[in-house]
């Protein structure tokens, strides 16, 4: 192989190898669209951050009208492609092949989009859509297509596991943070895997109109060493923008607006990277993702042969010896999932401490907003006075528990992130000690493991009761004596019973936030319990599985062994030499 061959070549040998060794379908189809990628030469720049950080408005506002939906609540649940074209248009295509879904022009709207990406509408993906793709004029697509993802953090575990597994298809990425909070652990933790994905990263500073200027000076030094640390040094760019303001701007033509919103600084660096670094970033994100493919094929050739070589004594015996050392794992796995249970138990006591202290604080505003309605909006008749405030609790009952919610899922994500953090350090260790004990027993190369991050997840949303129950009105606004009564006396009574049922109210309310709260607290443990079997007998598995193979080769054709140990150690250097070069590509940035 030249120096001529470039990426494009060395591709094309990578792909002729993984055929000569018999490599799963996945993975030469991994590699053939890494091949048409680079072919089609459209960088894909990827918009990543937390749940709620304005991921969605930001796309929006870079488009020039709302397309995607955006929410006070989880939104996104399976990642967008949005490409350039003359004309707006939508394709979706789904996971068993039925015929994909197409609409043109006036038909693609925030509505129709969102029947296929939005959880509310395919919660869990349950519609099975594979891939959504949206084509749109705008002219910063015309050298590169966004990817809009789930969040991470604060929202449903499965849109964690889809933003991790839309990385690979990512070449460079636009990491949106916002004002508040400051960046937090589990976003940096995602960072240090995006950054394993995309050779360049952007990060864009949201809600800026939410900050004093003094404040957001502060927050911006903040973000800067925050992530210069967490990135070893490494160059950070920060555009601190009101992504909102933005797109509203955009939408009224106003200039002075758009200009203060800070987009405009994002919009020129793009355009200056499209113009100088985006084929060299696209390159190299292609040369990072063919990396992983080989290593992975050289650790199964390495089980392979290693199955073939040795007499068939020796390697019953190091599988033997495998097996021994994952049985000793074992004690291990139960001790972690022990005090998994431990800390789910933490969880529950924590709830019940916070759903005391919500009881105590929302009795307290409730009863306030009672108190000024009844003060404010007095009149002779006790109906009107009593309708009177049951539309201010109403209104107070839901601004506080909408509000709670997103507090509660925010502390629990703080909270659970503090609990998981060493039991998903346990999960790598035993995920390390499986690849450790195969390299050991098989005396073959160890190979990293990608770690994973997992989140709190909301499966439940609580629903809020809002009104006071409608027969206190009725029995208050009676007739009888009680209309009778002096308006001081009257009033009192009608004070009395209002917060009698303002406290059932609280009490209603906070149960329902509290018991939606903890089933999602023991759906996060739960999952991550079977997350920690399922991975580990997936690691086993693939050991087992590869040495398998060549044992069965053995059975049927023990004459052919040298021909075929031959054969597939050519095969492992050619393959070693391709990944050499695409290192070497990778490490210098440069990929002709």
């Amino acid at each position: 192989m030249t120096e001529g061959d470039g990426l494009p070549g060395l591709l094309d040998r990578a792909a002729a190898l993984l055929r000569e060794a018999d490599a799963p379908p996945a993975t030469q189809q991994g590699l053939a669209e890494l091949h048409q990628r680079l072919g089609a030469g459209r960088l894909r720049l990827a918009v990543l951050g937390q749940f709620k950080r304005g991921k969605s408005t930001l796309v929006n506002a870079l488009l020039g009208e709302p397309l995607l939906p955006s929410s006070v609540l989880p939104l996104t649940a399976v990642p967008t492609f949005i490409t350039g074209a003359p004309a707006c248009g939508l394709r979706v295509t789904f996971i068993d092949g039925r015929p994909p879904v197409l609409l043109e022009g006036q038909a693609v709207t925030t509505e129709a989009i969102a029947r296929f990406v939005a959880e509310e509408a395919n919660p869990e993906n349950r519609l099975g859509v594979a891939a959504v793709e949206i084509s749109h004029p705008a002219p910063l697509l015309r050298g590169m297509v966004f990817l809009d993802t789930p969040g991470i953090g604060s929202t449903l575990r499965h849109n964690t596991r889809a933003a991790l597994e839309a990385l690979p298809r990512c070449d460079a990425a636009l990491f949106v943070l916002s004002v508040d909070p400051p960046p937090t652990e589990a976003e940096l933790a995602f960072l240090a895997e995006v950054r394993r994905w995309a050779p360049r990263v952007f990060f864009v500073l949201n809600k800026t109109d939410q900050a004093s200027a003094a404040d957001l000076d502060r927050l911006l030094a903040f973000a800067q060493e925050t992530l210069r640390r967490q990135g070893g040094d490494v160059a950070v760019e920060i555009y601190p923008l009101s992504a909102r303001d933005a797109l509203a701007a955009r939408q009224a033509g106003d200039a002075p607006r758009l200009a203060a919103s800070g987009l405009p600084a994002l919009e020129a660096r793009l355009r200056t990277f499209l113009d100088g670094e985006a084929v060299a970033v696209l390159r190299a994100g292609i040369a990072r993702k063919a990396l992983v493919i080989l290593d992975a094929e050289q650790a199964r050739l390495a089980l392979r042969l290693a199955a073939l070589r040795r007499p068939l004594a020796e390697l019953e015996a190091q599988l033997a010896t495998f097996d021994h050392a994952i049985g000793d794992l074992d004690t291990q796995r139960r001790t972690a999932e022990d005090l998994l249970a431990g800390d789910l138990r933490r969880a529950r006591a924590l709830l019940e401490d916070q759903a005391a202290t919500l009881r105590q604080r929302a009795g307290a505003i409730l009863g306030e907003a009672l108190d000024r309605a009844l003060s404010d909006g007095a009149t002779e008749q006790a109906a009107a006075e009593a309708v009177a405030a049951a539309e201010a609790v109403a209104a107070a009952t839901r601004d506080l528990f909408e509000a709670q919610l997103s507090a509660t899922v925010a502390a629990f994500d703080e909270a659970l992130a503090g609990m998981m953090r060493p039991q998903q350090a346990r999960l790598d260790a035993l995920l390390a000690a499986v690849r450790q004990a195969a390299a050991a027993s098989f005396a073959i190369p160890d190979q990293p493991g990608r770690n994973t991050a997992p989140a709190f997840e909301v499966v439940r949303e609580p629903y809020w009761v809002t009104r006071i129950e409608p027969g206190s009105m009725q029995e208050v606004a009676a007739g009888g004596l009680e209309a009778l009564l002096p308006g001081a006396w009257r009033q009192a009574r009608l004070r009395r019973r209002l917060a009698a049922s303002v406290e059932a109210l609280v009490v209603r309310n906070v149960e329902n936030l509290r018991w939606a709260t903890l089933q999602n607290i023991e759906t996060s443990f739960r999952r991550f319990g079977h997350d920690l079997q399922a991975r580990l007998a997936e690691a086993t598995g693939l050991t087992r599985a590869a040495v398998l193979e060549g044992l069965a080769f053995r059975a049927t054709r023990e004459a052919g062994i040298a021909s075929e140990v031959g054969r597939l150690e050519g095969v492992s250097q050619a393959l070693r030499h391709v990944r050499d070069r695409l290192y070497q590509d990778v490490t210098h940035d440069r990929c002709h």
